[in-house]
């Protein structure tokens, strides 16, 4: 689960709760960021509550992209696929500057399970 404190992050969490339910591990991957809505604890609390246990790791992003460091991520956790909220900003920010969304979308290692 790719987690970045946004309401894109936790309505995805939201959305794919009966997916996380069969999961044999779930991973709340936090790449360091100062505009967290929601941190982390509290999307490994929801989960927690609804009796799906988590794993919390903050990840270093160690210049490279938001994107290509979920998908280092995944690979070290050995992730057989990625859930995370997509297109955060604007329509322009996201045309003009591109982002994560678009960056996983074009070029991933794993399935992607993406919420709006």
């Amino acid at each position: 689960m790719a987690w970045n404190g946004s309401i894109e992050a936790a309505h995805s969490l939201r959305l794919t709760l009966s997916f996380l339910r069969v999961a044999s591990e779930v991973h709340i991957v936090n790449i360091s960021s100062d505009n967290n809505d929601f941190p982390p604890m509290d999307a490994s609390r929801y989960l927690a509550r609804h009796g799906i246990g988590s794993q919390l790791h903050e990840w270093p992003q160690e210049g490279c992209t938001i994107a290509q460091t979920l998908l280092d991520a995944a690979g070290e956790l050995a992730a057989s696929s990625l859930v995370m909220g997509a297109y955060g900003h604007s329509r322009l920010r996201e045309t003009v500057l591109g982002g994560v969304t678009r960056d996983l979308l074009s070029d991933t290692s794993v399935p992607l399970l993406l919420a709006h």
